[in-house]
């Protein structure tokens, strides 16, 4: 995923989906790709991250929302304050938590928004079913919330992701 800071011009926050030694790792980047900054996710445990969105408050929000072959009985969605990039480096831990369960069979999402105060997921399109939206409310708890089916898409093919490089 990536998302422009609202806070912070020509920087975008991106993420990395796995693997490798840095496992937790945000990303600023200018427009030509470029890392201004780097910042490690502490206290925080790495599934399948798979995108990241911004609220007007300054907050991002990474959701650990990939379930590939739908193995995974919930997702996650992490806020994190906006980091300034002028740091370069260092470490930042989440400031809340939502972990999210499903209304019924587990699927893979792999995109995610937040409008005012609800998150919302978007599900990934297998075996000619269509995409859905499902929402949860950006509230305190430390429950686990399930996501609330808000609509049916009419896209009936799978999301490609073609590389801007």
């Amino acid at each position: 995923g990536i998302v422009a800071s609202r806070q912070h011009a020509d920087v975008f926050w991106t993420h990395n989906d796995g693997g490798g030694p840095k496992k937790q790792v945000l990303y600023a980047i200018d427009r030509e790709g470029n890392t201004r900054a780097l910042f490690s996710l502490v206290d925080v445990t790495l599934h399948d991250w798979e995108d990241i969105a911004i609220d007007d408050a300054g907050h991002l929000y990474i959701g650990d929302i990939g379930n590939n072959n739908a193995k995974r009985d919930g997702l996650t969605v992490y806020e994190i304050d906006e980091p300034n990039p002028q740091a370069v480096s260092g470490s930042i831990a989440p400031k809340r938590a939502w972990r999210l369960k499903f209304p019924g069979a587990p699927f893979d999402c792999e995109s995610l928004f937040v409008w005012k105060d609800q998150g919302y997921v978007v599900s990934k399109v297998f075996d000619k079913a269509r995409a859905q939206i499902f929402r949860f409310p950006l509230k305190e708890t430390n429950q686990p919330l399930t996501l609330e089916l808000v609509a049916t898409t009419k896209i009936k093919s799978p999301v490609l992701n073609p590389s801007p490089f």
